[in-house]
């Protein structure tokens, strides 16, 4: 039936069922359910979507695991030596159509630092044999990205630096400590990550910072340290003054807690939280 072929009579009976649904998503599974309102979707479309949660619902509930080779048919693939460097584009462009109508997406988000031949040898020796849920609906991807398996420090570290330089800009302080370790140096002081965003919050109360651009160099990376050199041109004003122009060099540190790279010290010339 489509939508607009139902009577008044029939759309009220289906919007009674989605909520029947949605309150046993609430009850049996703890639920929250929100967003756009019962009257803005229409029955049938809502009807389809709890369906589909509900079918995930009972799936994860299950707990059943299976594995990539599994979910694609067991292919066998080519062994990454038996190819040419001239072939080996074309067979990882099959292969990855061949996951995605298998419901499978993996993606690589820095792919200047992964080459073919790297990408294929992680596909054939480590992501078929990937567990993941054994979910089947219709219209679902499971997505995948090789970093998740093969971290790219380089690009982590750079982009927890720029995200902290926009969120300080934007003055975002609520998803701030994203980016910071539990203990933050600043200008010899030591202070925790909470007692940190306060002081920022405070420094920033009346003022403007513009950046205009980020320019990290290439990090220097230890087992548990790093150290970042940034480039920061930008604008501040204070109290409604004019702005000013600066370019300075920011210094950082960032260790690794909790499987990420967390800014530990900045050392920023003008930067007086005091």
């Amino acid at each position: 039936m489509n939508e607009s072929d139902a009577s008044p009579d029939d759309e009220e009976q289906l919007r009674f069922e989605n909520e029947l649904k949605k309150l046993k998503l609430i009850a049996e599974s703890g639920a929250q359910i929100g967003g756009i309102t019962q009257r803005q979707l229409p029955p049938e479309v809502e009807s389809q979507w709890l369906d589909t949660i509900m079918a995930f619902d009972k799936a994860a509930q299950e707990k059943k695991m299976t594995t990539v080779r599994k979910v694609v048919g067991d292919v066998e693939l080519p062994k990454p030596e038996n190819l040419s460097d001239k072939n080996l584009p074309l067979v990882i462009n099959a292969t990855l159509d061949l996951f995605e109508k298998r419901g499978i997406s993996l993606t690589v988000l820095h792919e200047e630092d992964v080459s073919d031949r790297e990408l294929y040898q992680f596909i054939v020796d480590e992501f078929l044999d990937t567990e993941m849920n054994d979910i089947t609906i219709a219209g679902m991807v499971s997505c995948f990205n090789y970093e998740d398996f093969h971290p790219n420090h380089k690009e982590d570290i750079k982009w927890a630096a720029r995200e902290f330089l926009e969120m300080l800009s934007s003055k975002s302080f609520q998803m701030m400590n994203s980016t910071l370790a539990s203990k933050i140096e600043c200008e010899g002081n030591v202070l925790s990550c909470p007692n940190f965003i306060e002081k920022l919050k405070a420094f920033t109360l009346d003022k403007e910072l513009i950046i205009h651009s980020i320019a990290p160099e290439l990090p220097k990376i230890g087992d548990d340290l790093a150290t970042l050199k940034i480039r920061l041109d930008y604008a501040l004003s204070v109290s409604d003054s004019d702005m000013h122009s600066f370019v300075e060099d920011i210094d950082m540190e960032l260790v690794t807690e909790h499987g990420f790279w967390s800014i530990s010290r900045v050392l920023w010339p003008g930067f007086d939280l005091n």
